[in-house]
């Protein structure tokens, strides 16, 4: 593997450019230089780029759970100096950012699921080298006129965009994250286990981390409960169940206590207290004797930062019910032999199919049993093959690795930053422009050369003046 030198870029890039015959393929044209050749960027290769990731978050936290973990992976790859822009600055701050790497996108309407023109960053920063747009939620595509509306440097060749998992692969990503064929892998991290046990968790407990805004919540949720209750009765006398506080107003103690009552005959919820958010409210749905099994819905522990929740999905018992791509990818990093149950979204089941293939885990295939079903009370999952294969950091590195050099080649060589400040027009245009940029030098200096034979003296025999003529007809031709 030779180094690339950026003359070399330049003069392919160009010669790229002049065969392509759609716009849409200039943004891949120079990092794809450096993925052809497998060029590696070393540890810290990037310090002297400024990366901003943009992220528009769409309903909770996942988005911006995403934007920290690519944060993240730039930060050690790289040593870039990267910072974090959302609609939702503060909630990037409930789960950990520093705010000295945060800028907030303000503007008019609402500050979830939308597009940035017409926005602006509610501080200034320096010019940044190198965009990346993560995620781009599902009802969107790749454009760059909207992201110009908030940066206008924004260009084909500095500007990238991530999907949300499995979303479709025709709407030309530059990383197309998710499971399954030409998918670029999902985003996963080195958790450190705790040895801490939440103070306020006292019993064994399952995990339910679900959309109550999902078509059938209350089945999912059901279905979850009812197989863990039959699985654990005989081993855990009292047992709880950490579940988002919206699930007090469900309205489902008639169908809890008949599902549920022959297992766990006392069973009680606790809320946080109005009044008082340090302190708990119990109320009881089925009262049983006082030496029987206990349940309790312990609707007081959520919502808690990213790290906390890592570690009540590490701690909880081995079945745990989830929604939401990073909820999925936290559990798979910290916590790969827990049986994971999944609440589908419908644009999402592209992701349970091949979730259910690769994990694998037949129980994902179906809405009806993907959030638990009886059959499953004895399955017991290893997720270890899983994570090696579709861990982002090996899939996608070299890609990324491309792209930060080629980062880099823009913003050390004039010709490559000309190309990439001219690359917003046309496609015509900017082959206009290249053809126009072409030295003039070379065929002043071939027409010198081709001229030198006229200014020697002539040769008297036949044979010397049909030699001299020879480069008059070439500079002709050259002509």
């Amino acid at each position: 593997m030779s180094k690339l030198s950026t003359s070399e870029v330049y003069d392919e890039v160009v010669n790229s450019i002049m065969k392509i015959s759609s716009k849409d393929k200039i943004s891949d044209i120079i990092w794809k230089q450096f993925y052809k050749n497998k060029s590696k960027c070393v540890k810290d290769c990037g310090k002297k780029l400024k990366i901003i990731i943009l992220n528009a978050p769409c309903n909770g936290f996942g988005d911006l759970i995403f934007a920290l973990k690519l944060f993240g992976y730039l930060k050690e790859w790289y040593g870039a100096d990267v910072t974090l822009a959302t609609t939702l600055e503060k909630g990037l701050l409930d789960l950990g950012a520093n705010p000295k790497d945060t800028v907030g996108i303000v503007g008019s309407g609402d500050t979830q699921c939308r597009k940035f023109k017409g926005l602006k960053l509610n501080k200034a920063i320096p010019k940044q080298d190198l965009i990346l747009v993560a995620p781009m939620q599902i009802d969107f595509s790749p454009n760059l006129n909207d992201v110009r509306g908030l940066l206008s440097y924004a260009n084909s060749l500095n500007t990238f965009y991530f999907s949300e998992y499995n979303d479709k692969l025709n709407k030309k990503f530059t990383f197309n994250t998710g499971v399954g064929k030409d998918r670029d892998g999902i985003l996963l991290t080195n958790h450190i286990k705790s040895s801490k046990i939440p103070s306020n968790l006292k019993n064994p407990y399952a995990l339910i981390y679900v959309a109550g805004t999902l078509e059938g919540v209350n089945d999912c949720i059901i279905s979850f409960v009812e197989m863990i209750v039959k699985k654990y009765y005989k081993k855990h006398k009292h047992l709880d169940i950490v579940i988002p506080s919206w699930f007090v107003n469900q309205k489902l103690d008639k169908k809890i206590k008949a599902a549920f009552s022959k297992y766990y005959p006392n069973i009680t919820q606790l809320i946080k207290n109005k009044h008082n958010p340090n302190k708990t409210d119990e109320s009881y749905i089925s009262i049983g004797h006082k030496t029987d099994n206990k349940l309790t819905f312990r609707c007081d522990i959520l919502p808690v930062a990213n790290k906390v929740m890592m570690t009540l999905m590490e701690k909880s018992i081995d079945d745990i019910l989830l929604t939401g791509d990073q909820s999925i990818t936290d559990a798979v990093s910290c916590c790969y032999k827990k049986n994971i149950f999944y609440q589908i979204a419908p644009w999402k089941r592209n992701l349970a199919e091949e979730l259910s293939k690769e994990m694998p885990n037949s129980y994902l295939k179906s809405g009806k049993t993907s959030c638990g079903s009886l059959k499953a009370v004895n399955y017991h999952s290893n997720y270890d093959n899983f994570r090696k294969k579709w861990d982002f950091r090996t899939r996608s590195k070299s890609k990324m690795d491309a792209i930060i050099l080629s980062m880099l080649a823009i913003k050390n060589d004039k010709k490559l930053y000309d190309l990439s400040v001219n690359s917003i027009g046309s496609l015509t245009s900017i082959k206009n422009k290249l053809k126009s940029l072409k030295p003039k030098s070379k065929s002043k200096s071939s027409k010198i050369k081709s001229r030198k034979p006229k200014s020697k003296p002539k040769s008297k025999s036949k044979s010397s003046k049909i030699k001299s003529r020879k480069p008059k007809s070439k500079s002709r031709k050259h002509k």
